[in-house]
């Protein structure tokens, strides 16, 4: 009952954000879009085998395809329109929601009865290890805001989850049926994005490390899921590996070592997520010189899935901050199991998630600048994926809605904007409306002219000129611009 009322809480806070946004998608986001777009493109026309094939082992560049066609699966059973839809962009949700569901039972699974101690009271601290794991989770804040996105990394979040629970079960009870179903995990992780084999190593290495000879067994059912997609795509893999072990402009080893911790406080656990998996740390390790078993598996395996994950991300070259979100939840493990065994642990963990929640629902309204040590590693735009949600889709709904009661031709924009680092980091602002168009059932041609005489014979013109005088205006706040629309007669 408890992990319904939390359950209900994140979502009715996830869905209000999603129902208040509708910025365009950022660059990387527009991507994943469009692959999406392609599956449900392929289900429109019956191709149920196609759409399966590309889902195990399609083309669709350098990223592997599983996200893309959930997505798109999701897109075809809302129906016809624009992917910023709830029933489209809210299937991002599921992610998260694995991750909380794998983690919290992870933490329940980590517990056992101490000598001396009876059944019931050990399956009651286990029931409270798992839903402190599980809210734990459903309040990190880069996995909530990656989550709201397009983002492969958001469901990166739970397929790393549910791999180190299947290893955990696996290293527990060895068997031949648990270690083929964690290789069917590892091999769905890989189909997620590559980054799963670096996030994942460690904490499912150190959770399945009685397997012995079964790891043989994981390898092949693994190989079986992902390795034809891999194998399809070597070429494009070696070059994708060379452009992330491709160095960046050279940076003080201090800030290298800062920029990760300075993630974890900033959004990959937030301040106050950050305090309680210290307390987690300290009272779990505590009770690990106490001869509390579980207490220890717990701190350790959280401490390979976190601490052990960001060293790794340390040693990468390229540095963005949604890499880290796949191990946030192995902070959780070491709170839920030394919470679980305090005598006031129920009320000091309720009250630190309530304010963890709290927390995430003001950063959710309220932009949080990133910290210094991770301005200073970007000389680019930093994509923000916790951000308030921004009541403006930049004019483009407007332009879509004329363009529907427009005789046949194209659109032409005129000085068109480029779209700020402010705003989001993306595409200029032409680039968004031909997807827009298409995906509101009437293509056109989008032409982008300097020159507003280059704009004759289109159907719609969108003028951003200053001294433009014709036509509608429409204001777009989040530019703090206009532009005039025109719409040829029929």
């Amino acid at each position: 009952m408890t992990r319904l009322w939390i359950l209900g809480a994140w979502l009715a806070l996830s869905l209000a954000w999603m129902a208040g946004d509708r910025l365009v998608e950022d660059g990387d986001e527009a991507g994943h879009v469009g692959a999406a777009e392609l599956f449900d493109a392929r289900l429109d026309r019956g191709e149920v085998a196609g759409f399966l094939d590309d889902a195990w082992r399609g083309d669709l560049g350098e990223y592997p395809p599983l996200v893309p066609a959930v997505v798109g699966l999701a897109w075809h059973l809302a129906g016809p329109g624009q992917p910023s839809r709830l029933p489209v962009r809210g299937v991002n949700l599921v992610g998260l929601l694995l991750a909380a569901w794998a983690t919290g039972r992870l933490a329940r699974e980590l517990e056992a009865a101490a000598p001396g101690e009876s059944r019931v009271v050990a399956r009651g601290r286990a029931r409270r290890a798992e839903a402190a794991a599980f809210a734990f989770v459903l309040a990190l804040p880069l996995a909530n805001g990656l989550s709201r996105h397009f983002m492969p990394e958001g469901w990166l979040v739970g397929a790393v989850a549910v791999a180190v629970l299947l290893a955990a079960r696996a290293g527990s009870r060895p068997s031949a049926g648990r270690a083929l179903a964690l290789g069917l995990g590892l091999g769905a992780g890989l189909l997620v994005k590559q980054t799963f084999a670096l996030l994942a190593a460690l904490p499912v290495l150190w959770a399945g490390r009685r397997q012995g000879w079964r790891w043989l067994l994981t390898a092949l059912a693994a190989g079986a899921v992902a390795g034809p997609w891999y194998a399809r795509h070597l070429a494009e893999q070696a070059a994708y590996l060379g452009r992330s072990a491709a160095p960046e402009a050279p940076a003080p080893w201090a800030a290298v070592l800062a920029y990760y911790p300075a993630v974890t406080g900033w959004v990959g656990l937030g301040p106050v997520l950050s305090l309680l998996a210290a307390a987690g740390w300290l009272l779990a390790l505590r009770r690990r010189r106490g001869g509390d078993p579980a207490a220890r598996a717990a701190a350790l395996l959280g401490l390979a899935w976190f601490l052990g994950g960001l060293a790794v991300l340390t040693l990468v070259p390229k540095r963005y901050p949604r890499l880290m979100a796949p191990l946030a939840p192995g902070a959780a493990l070491a709170f839920a199991a030394a919470f679980a065994r305090l005598r006031a642990g129920p009320g000091l963990a309720a009250a630190g998630l309530l304010a963890a929640f709290g927390w995430l629902g003001w950063a959710s309204w309220h932009p949080v600048p990133p910290p210094g040590a991770v301005r200073a590693l970007h000389a680019r735009c930093i994509q923000t994926w916790l951000r308030p949600p921004v009541d403006d889709d930049l004019g483009i709904g407007a332009v879509v809605d004329a363009a529907r009661a427009a005789p046949p031709g194209p659109v032409a924009v005129v000085d068109g904007p480029a779209i700020p680092c402010a705003v989001q980091t993306t595409h200029d602002w032409a680039w968004h409306l031909g997807p827009a168009l298409r995906r509101a059932g009437g293509e056109r041609e989008v032409r982008t002219v300097a020159d507003p005489a280059d704009a004759a014979g289109a159907a719609v013109v969108v003028d951003w000129r200053p001294e433009a005088a014709a036509g509608e205006v429409v204001a777009v706040p989040a530019l703090g611009r206009v532009f005039r629309l025109r719409v040829a007669r029929r």
